[in-house]
């Protein structure tokens, strides 16, 4: 394919003066953000730290006879990783393995439809602690983009 000197030459431009130049200017509002945010006290900071999230999972204090048989095993799963705290739950998937995340799927696969409609009998007002903790369990698998079967 040929191009003709007008397109050459604003390809040029784009490949070696406008993107850097652009990226340059990005990178330098960037850098006074961040250093404005440390002058203030504002800056970014781990939301959670794991006494923060072993402190919340003994909070959970999830009862077994609370949960359908036919998902009870889950229990365990809904404790790691049922977590109803947004930012602890982020910290959780983000560090998620892929060995965790294949072992997550694969444990859960078949069983959503299960979870679900047992999470949809409940009034959201009145949902139990474990229904509550299947519930950030199923949010947690779509954060994590997993593909697990429903039923």
């Amino acid at each position: 394919m040929k191009f003709d000197w007008p397109t050459r030459l604003s390809l040029l431009l784009y490949k070696y003066v406008t993107g850097p130049i652009t990226d340059g200017i990005v990178l330098l509002f960037q850098s006074f953000f961040v250093w404005l945010d440390k002058l203030t006290g504002n800056e970014i900071r781990e939301t959670s730290n794991d006494k923060e999230l072993e402190k919340y999972r003994q909070q959970m204090n999830l009862q077994p006879a609370n949960v359908p048989v036919e998902i009870r095993s889950l229990l365990p799963l809904a404790v790691t990783w049922g977590i109803g705290d947004d930012a602890i739950r982020s910290d959780v998937v983000e560090a998620a393995t892929d060995a965790d995340k294949h072992s997550l799927a694969s444990a859960l696969d078949g069983k959503l439809g299960a979870i679900d409609r047992w999470i949809t009998s409940f009034p959201e007002v009145s949902m139990s602690r474990e229904a509550e903790a299947f519930m950030y369990l199923c949010e947690a698998v779509e954060e994590l983009g997993l593909d697990v079967d429903y039923e």
